[in-house]
């Protein structure tokens, strides 16, 4: 099974810029890594009124690791959403017909956006790690977005 990566993203937005940010976690925080009560901990970055006031690496990662970070979009996704909810954009009973007037398929049309932030749409999913042949052939292009849309050969890697 390959191993999940997990990254630690921090962000303060402080509306008092003056105020100084608090290290004296940080020590503790990289100890737990380190001895591995947090092993699954590759980067822990925190920024601090635009500037980056910690930046640390683990597992042999560096800034320039290659990382698989699908499922952390799962996290932005609900927070975005929430946001939307809150703003009363979007209501979690809208379904996806309401959104995308061109889906045909009534099954589809009727998910719901809590069906999806619950990942309970009834679409089947392939619940494996490895790459299916659309990853496969999209990983060996420069550019994802050109190669999905107009089947182009953008070049390898």
């Amino acid at each position: 099974m390959i191993r999940q990566i997990w990254f630690i993203i921090i962000t303060w937005s402080i509306p008092c810029h003056a105020q100084e940010a608090d290290t004296s976690l940080f020590k503790g925080l990289k100890e737990k890594i380190v001895d591995n009560t947090y092993s699954k901990v590759d980067a822990v970055i925190v920024e601090h009124n635009g500037d980056i006031i910690l930046e640390e690496y683990f597992n042999g990662f560096n800034k320039d690791s290659v990382h698989d970070i699908r499922s952390s979009f799962k996290s932005v996704t609900s927070l975005l959403a929430g946001i939307a909810v809150d703003q009363k954009l979007i209501a979690l009973d809208d379904c996806l017909g309401h959104f995308f007037l061109e889906l045909k398929d009534e099954n589809k049309r009727n998910i719901s956006v809590l069906n999806l932030l619950e990942m309970r749409s009834g679409l089947n999913c392939e619940e494996f790690y490895g790459l299916g042949p659309d990853l496969q052939y999209l990983n060996s292009k420069k550019d994802w977005i050109m190669a999905n849309r107009t089947g182009q050969d953008t070049g390898p890697l």
